[in-house]
């Protein structure tokens, strides 16, 4: 998570003299800079990392790899961004959690693959910040919250909006965002246009808004999934969650609120499968990328249930039911209405 050998003398290198754009920004520096949400992405799986561990040093750990990535969105893993630039300055990129509601700003992140004119069109509303993303083709824009943001709650209660095509999406919470530091090639006005950007914020967030709601009875739990499919994805998510990295001792030993974070941070694990081009073999011997496959809700739940089960110490209060299922589905379950309603 370094500069490139080309880079200054590491021992001399300031990231400020570097990317002055980034570093003399207003929102960056001085709204958004002193809140502990900063982190930083490791370049070769792109995963937000535990950045507190990492400076404080890793002492008898047992996570696989160099860094354990960042398993909460608060300054027991985030830290400011002087602080990130004092501790890491040498760092290859800046990580920021967004939190729309309590930042005042949302990130526009246009794909590489948006076309021409649509991307002409984005980049017409101005930000607050801009710049290219990682495959340098991209763009993120900093954008404040619209004006009818507080006007379509279940809109705005979205972790992510997306535009057509995957073109484009706006980030307003549950996301991290990599910063590259690296301004766009054509200067993008400081001046947002507020009638532009209230537009492009409605075209997606008016649909979202009256979207049919995922509820918890719409799950049918009774019994476990049957796709041909579910055995290699319950095996690989079980493999790439065995480290949560907290314990009881976190939650002053209690149990449900442990068991609440472990299961969200298999739901995480999850999620990021469902897009992974990782192959998977079936017992047919056929091989298929993970993000060909299609994890409806119930599905979902069971495997985060199995999951969970795998991981978690048996305690007798597991043997209970909860609207007429096993504890920890009924628990799995919630996880997965509660995501699917605000994401």
């Amino acid at each position: 998570m370094t500069v490139s050998p080309s880079s200054p003398s590491l021992e001399t290198f300031d990231p400020r003299l570097a990317f002055p754009h980034f570093y003399n920004n207003e929102i960056i520096t001085h709204v958004l800079g002193p809140r502990a949400i900063w982190t930083v992405s490791d370049p070769t799986s792109k995963m937000p990392i535990d950045i507190r561990h990492l400076l404080d040093g890793c002492s008898g750990c047992t996570h696989p790899g160099p860094v354990r990535g960042a398993w909460a969105r608060d300054e027991r893993v985030l830290i400011t961004l002087d602080e990130l630039t004092a501790g890491l300055p040498t760092a290859s990129n800046c990580a920021m959690f967004v939190d729309a509601p309590s930042q005042g700003c949302v990130v526009l992140d246009i794909e590489k693959t948006c076309p021409a004119d649509v991307r002409d069109q984005l980049l017409a509303i101005g930000a607050l910040y801009a710049e290219t993303s990682l495959s340098g083709k991209g763009y993120h824009l900093v954008l404040p919250l619209p004006a009818s943001f507080n006007e379509l709650p279940v809109a705005a209660s979205k972790a992510v909006l997306k535009g057509p095509h995957g073109w484009w999406e706006i980030l307003q919470a549950n996301h991290f965002v990599t910063y590259t530091r690296n301004p766009v090639p054509t200067p993008v006005s400081t001046t947002v246009d507020q009638n532009l950007w209230e537009q492009v914020w409605r075209s997606v967030a008016e649909d979202a808004n009256n979207a049919p709601v995922v509820t918890y009875d719409s799950i049918d739990t009774d019994k476990r999934p049957e796709h041909d499919w579910y055995e290699p994805v319950l095996r690989t998510l079980i493999a790439r969650s065995r480290f949560f990295g907290r314990t009881l001792d976190n939650f002053e030993h209690d149990h449900s609120r442990y068991e609440w974070a472990y299961a969200q941070y298999i739901y995480n694990n999850l999620i990021q499968l469902r897009v992974s081009p990782h192959a998977i073999s079936l017992s047919s011997g056929e091989s298929i990328p993970m993000n060909s496959i299609i994890v409806d809700s119930e599905a979902a739940s069971w495997l985060i249930y199995e999951t969970l089960d795998h991981y978690l110490e048996h305690r007798a209060k597991h043997d209970e039911t909860r609207s007429d299922m096993p504890l920890l589905l009924n628990l799995a379950t919630r996880v997965v209405t509660t995501r699917e309603t605000t994401e």
